[in-house]
């Protein structure tokens, strides 16, 4: 596993299902999908349930913590990838954003690439 993405989640059902599918859309593979829901109370599991079905490497994490710090702290202690990105759940990635940042950070052995 290469890199891992962390997505923080909060009643994001708005925008939630557009954000997974732009993470899911990324030309590199080698990567894991990490939902961190810190207690939603709309449908964000139900449309994580769902692109699951279409996406293995999408993991849904339910944590009893809102703080937004908590759950990116959960994503890092759970993640496989030696790379880590966090996306925002009402954000997309445009589909050659981790290859590249990728690149990048191997070209350079960079710890941080933004």
């Amino acid at each position: 596993m290469q890199v891992t993405i962390i997505v923080p989640i909060h009643n994001s059902e708005r925008y939630l299902r557009e954000c997974l599918e732009s993470v899911s859309a990324q030309k590199f593979q080698k990567m894991e999908i990490l939902c961190i829901d810190g207690g939603s109370t709309d449908h964000s599991h139900e449309i994580v349930e769902e692109m699951q079905r279409k996406d293995a490497r999408i993991t849904y994490i339910q944590d009893v913590n809102t703080s937004y710090g908590h759950k990116i702290n959960v994503g890092i202690a759970k993640a496989l990838g030696r790379y880590i990105a966090i996306l925002e759940s009402d954000d997309k990635m445009v589909p050659d954003m981790i290859e590249k940042l990728y690149s990048i950070a191997e070209k350079y052995d960079a710890d941080v690439v933004d």
